[in-house]
């Protein structure tokens, strides 16, 4: 396999000052998802198109994810998963 070219670029633009990038995804429209926290339990997912920031969707409660992963779904949804069991967890959600 050769080089793999990236002929897009994106700069993130996090919500809030103190907000940290806990997962990143690019969706099939080339738009980059990034869900962010600050530590105070705040979340927030923002969507961007190159450097512009397109959507900010602040969740108002979100349980304790260890490894998540956010991913766009049609129609403007966001499926944010964990993806790991908890000790303990059946293999169904």
């Amino acid at each position: 396999m050769g080089d793999l070219i990236l002929s897009r670029e994106a700069v993130l633009s996090p919500p809030g000052a103190d907000s940290s990038l806990d997962a990143l995804s690019v969706g099939p429209d080339h738009e980059a998802l990034a869900l962010w926290s600050d530590g105070a339990g705040h979340v927030a997912v923002t969507v961007q198109v190159g450097r512009e920031l397109t959507r900010v969707v602040r969740l108002r409660e979100f349980g304790e994810v260890r490894y998540p992963r956010v991913q766009p779904l049609p129609d403007g949804m966001i499926l944010i998963a964990d993806s790991r069991l908890r000790s303990g967890s059946s293999y169904n959600a």
